[in-house]
């Protein structure tokens, strides 16, 4: 059987495609020009069985140009091959005109990483779309954290929505002060657009500089706008919690002799208890990235390089790899996180596919009030939340 094998070279990575599907990337050497590469050593061992150690793909012609690179990018079918920014799915998302792409960046605020629109001067952003049956429009906003306690760094944030007929409603209206201590950080909203169902509007994103200079540089951020509609009967809610160095052998529910996991051992109970699960790693950073993305360690290559990969944070997942987050978010369901950074940090890639992941970890009881709260007060959501900790790593 023949299978159509494309290398593709993106945002510095080696990328391979069998029968137009992501297989594995292979970050290109650093510091290099790209054109004058020649050789790059694979190292996978899961591509349709095949095996590949220290395999040479030999490349006697230059490479592509970048616009080369994003037309071929843009032929493959069906791939989701990220810009920097959350395109139009199936959960509404708004997709962002390509001559913005300058405009969207990540965001860490208060070790909390969203994605965000930033006009570089005070301005909007608007957006075409049809809003569902019982629409609401959720997202954050702040103020860049580099001009904290600066004065002269007030900003307005403004939402209008214009109707069919042609009115613009403004929706939403906040100042925002840098030198104000609870202006800072991210900022949560969400508005119910079920007067606008089923009409095709146009939402728009407004920011100001309240100095009112046209020429003044903007610092106001939108963070990761997204219209949902509410839980139906039938959604199921998913929660990933992952206890780092959690022994299995040392859990009740799986033969340990003390009563050590009276809560697990009751989810347990009423749940499927698996009893040949294997980790694909011997450490956190790249047996997590495989939950992630179902890749061995030896296609997604995060962490294999463990001095380097935590000092210099050298590796992180390529937007081309389609993981975990990014099939729900696609489905509609609001992705979020509460974790212990580190080896889980936003930095390897992990915030990919999440609108908010926050690394920012008090004790576990506080992170678990943070954790529930944020579940009472959005339990009408479909959701995805990974809670994660290292606490155990303490005894």
């Amino acid at each position: 059987e023949w299978y159509s094998l494309k290398f593709v070279f993106w945002k510095g990575n080696l990328i391979a495609f069998l029968n137009k599907k992501f297989q594995f990337f292979v970050p290109l050497p650093q510091n290099q020009n790209k054109s004058n590469i020649k050789e790059v050593k694979l190292r996978v061992n899961n591509l349709k069985g095949a095996s590949f150690r220290n395999f040479t793909l030999k490349k006697e012609t230059k490479l592509q140009t970048p616009d080369d690179i994003n037309k071929t990018i843009k032929l493959i079918d069906n791939e989701k091959l990220y810009s920097d920014f959350i395109t139009t799915s199936k959960n509404s998302d708004f997709k962002v005109d390509p001559r913005f792409d300058n405009y969207i960046r990540k965001v860490k605020i208060n070790m909390d990483t969203r994605k965000a629109i930033s006009l570089p001067k005070s301005g909007k952003l608007s957006y075409n779309l049809t809003i569902p049956k019982n629409g609401i429009l959720i997202f954050s906003y702040a103020i860049a954290p580099q001009v904290w306690d600066k004065e002269g760094y007030s900003h307005l944030f403004q939402i209008t929505i214009t109707n069919s007929k042609g009115m613009e409603n403004k929706v939403f209206s906040k100042v925002l002060d840098a030198m104000v201590i609870n202006d800072k950080g991210w900022h949560d909203k969400k508005i119910d657009l079920s007067e606008y169902a089923g009409e095709r509007v146009k939402v728009a994103f407004h920011s100001k500089r309240e100095e009112d200079n046209t020429f003044l540089n903007n610092f106001a951020l939108y963070g990761n706008p997204v219209i949902l509609t509410p839980r139906q009967e039938e959604d199921i809610n998913v929660i990933l919690i992952s206890v780092d160095t959690l022994r299995s052998d040392h859990l009740s529910s799986y033969g340990y002799t003390k009563i050590t996991s009276p809560f697990i051992d009751k989810l347990s109970e009423h749940g499927t208890l698996f009893k040949n699960a294997i980790s694909q790693s011997p450490y956190t950073l790249p047996s997590h990235m495989s939950i992630f993305t179902s890749f061995y360690g030896s296609s997604h290559g995060i962490g294999l390089d463990l001095k380097n990969s935590f000092n210099n944070h050298i590796d992180k997942l390529p937007e081309v790899v389609y993981t975990l987050p990014e099939v729900l978010k696609d489905n509609g369901y609001f992705t979020l996180s509460f974790n212990g950074g580190s080896f889980v940090s936003a930095d390897f890639g992990f915030s990919q596919g999440f609108y908010s992941y926050n690394e920012k970890w008090p004790l576990i009881n506080e992170s678990y009030e943070l954790f529930l709260n944020w579940i009472q007060k959005n339990r009408n959501l479909k959701f995805f939340m990974f809670f994660h900790t290292f606490e155990v790593h303490e005894y």
